[in-house]
């Protein structure tokens, strides 16, 4: 019996093999194209994504470049809240506390402004508002002649600040050292009084204060604000001293001893800064 040869395969068997190629041939091509789509939309995605991080990145930036940057105002508490409230003829106020004691004056009768006051600490501080005495200075001048051709005076400045008073302007607020006095006929002595913290508005470069010794030659500086009376007034700190024991007005000075630095620190002197401080028009 002769082998039976593929051309006389089945037709049926003929078409299943057909059939069973097409369908591998086609289910491959169909994998393929769905697993090589698959990691395209893949990428593509993970590309809009990252587009879209990049945008969202852009506009963080641009918002917090628009956006303005804000610093917090600390809120300060008021240091004259409650204090009482002294208010010259001059025009100007000044904030004291209720502890201190207010003694107005009649001032000087022969000059204006015809007012004085002071105000007390508890402890024998003294700040003290009046005209320039007899020797009424012009609103232009801010100093005395010593009538003499050598040094008038030495001052020893601690610090010099610019105070902004409102509705007036630019004064300075001097702290300095007892005065030296020097001349010819008298030996060098030392003002009684204690360290000084005056309000100060300088006609020009021969009486601005500066920090460390100031030598006056010929004349001496008067500490002063600028009046509305066309003369010159003074407000700065006065004798720190207490009554005695004894009978009759005789005083000791507090300030004796001391250092500038425990001075300045003792409460009532502080205040009393805060009180210069809160000088307004």
């Amino acid at each position: 019996m002769e082998p039976t040869s593929n051309n006389n395969l089945n037709p049926r068997w003929k078409m299943g093999l057909a059939v069973i190629v097409t369908a591998v041939v086609i289910g491959g091509g169909a994998y393929w194209y769905a697993n090589n789509k698959a990691e395209n939309d893949k990428v593509a995605l993970q590309a809009t994504i990252d587009g879209l991080n990049n945008n969202v990145t852009l506009l963080n930036k641009k918002i917090s470049d628009l956006t303005p940057t804000t610093t917090a105002t600390p809120i300060t508490a008021d240091p004259t809240e409650g204090w009482k409230t002294f208010k010259s003829n001059e025009g100007f106020t000044l904030k004291y506390p209720p502890d201190w004691v207010l003694t107005p004056g009649n001032g000087s009768l022969d000059v204006p402004p015809l007012e004085t006051a002071d105000l007390r600490s508890p402890d024998g501080l003294f700040i003290r508002y009046t005209g320039p005495g007899s020797g009424a200075l012009a609103i232009s001048t801010d100093s005395f002649s010593c009538g003499q051709q050598s040094v008038c005076s030495i001052q020893n400045v601690l610090s010099v600040d610019t105070l902004k008073v409102p509705n007036h302007g630019s004064v300075e607020l001097v702290k300095s050292l007892p005065e030296t006095i020097s001349s010819p006929e008298i030996p060098t002595v030392t003002d009684i009084n204690c360290f000084k913290m005056d309000l100060h508005e300088p006609s020009g470069p021969t009486t601005t204060p500066k920090v460390g010794t100031n030598t006056y030659k010929d004349h001496d500086v008067f500490y002063s604000l600028l009046s509305k009376s066309k003369v010159r007034f003074s407000l700065g700190i006065s004798d720190y001293w207490v009554p005695s024991t004894t009978s009759g007005p005789v005083y000791t000075f507090k300030c004796a001893g001391l250092t500038p630095a425990q001075f300045f620190s003792k409460t009532s002197v502080q205040q009393a800064e805060t009180i210069l401080r809160s000088l307004s028009y």
